[in-house]
């Protein structure tokens, strides 16, 4: 039986139906959050997905930092607010621990994974689209605020009030890195926090045009109770589309078709030779 076309069918298969992954806008800054977090050279990034089917994406991320005497309160990173080009109507859905991160309690050099981890952590980070400080209209926290003007969450914020201990409280359920062997977060941490990344969903509303390759600008990083403003810098559009080169589909094209021939000559060796025997 001649596998060679059904082969060749399922590779090109593979090749066309492989996923894309889309294009993203990032924001990464390194930044020293202030004196009374400990924290310096705080590797923190922000990156937008692009819409499709009217959702976006924003993953706020902690990468890693260098510590002083222990990571505190001030170096949690709780928030991020940028604007957007034409106000465009735009709600937030929902706040998860992103794949490959947890939720954690802390203790000095001791991290505890919290169990079962949540399924969503819509209670305790909020939206708002009506900021009116001078570092976005836009933003997402997990804290009061009070240190940035125009900038601050309440209950009524929650992404999910109605979600079991809501609230809007302090540094709890913001985002920390993973510490380097022999530093140590505050024994006054308020926690769980977030280990490493968290992931927001919004919606675009219906008759509004964002792009978020395009449309942000003013962001900034927010740390600690305070939601104490730094800014993001100039974003990056990020191809992760992962598409094969022409060339390099015509050298495969190539090597199965010639790969088809050597088998058919193969098969006619094969008869010649044995002219009795079934094929």
């Amino acid at each position: 039986m001649n596998r060679t076309p059904a082969a060749i069918i399922a590779l090109f298969a593979v090749v066309s139906t492989s996923p894309a992954l889309g294009s993203s806008f990032l924001f990464s800054q390194t930044i020293s959050p202030g004196s009374s977090s400990n924290v310096t050279n705080a590797q923190v990034t922000a990156e937008f997905s692009e819409v499709v089917a009217g959702e976006f994406t924003l993953t706020l991320s902690f990468l890693a930092a260098t510590i002083g005497s222990n990571f505190d309160n001030g170096g949690v990173l709780t928030g991020f607010t940028w604007d957007a080009a034409s106000s465009p109507s735009i709600s937030a859905t929902s706040a998860v621990v992103a794949s490959g991160s947890q939720l954690v309690n802390t203790s000095g050099s001791t991290v505890t994974p919290v169990s079962p981890q949540p399924s969503d952590v819509n209670g305790f980070w909020a939206y708002r689209d009506d900021l009116s400080g001078s570092v976005g209209a836009y933003g997402v926290g997990t804290a009061g605020g009070g240190g940035t003007p125009g900038v601050g969450f309440g209950s009524s914020d929650l992404i999910d009030s109605g979600a079991s201990g809501a609230q809007v409280d302090g540094v709890d359920y913001g985002v920390v890195p993973d510490l380097p062997s022999g530093e140590v977060f505050s024994n006054g941490l308020k926690d769980p926090v977030v280990q490493t990344s968290i992931v927001l969903t919004f919606t675009v509303g219906t008759g509004s045009s964002f792009n978020p390759l395009t449309d942000i600008s003013n962001a900034h990083f927010l740390f600690g109770s305070n939601l104490v403003a730094h800014s993001a810098g100039s974003g990056t559009s990020m191809d992760n589309n992962v598409v094969p080169e022409p060339s390099s589909l015509a050298l495969l094209t190539i090597g199965l078709v010639g790969a088809a021939g050597g088998a058919a000559r193969r098969r006619r060796r094969a008869v010649s030779q044995n002219p009795d025997d079934e094929i």
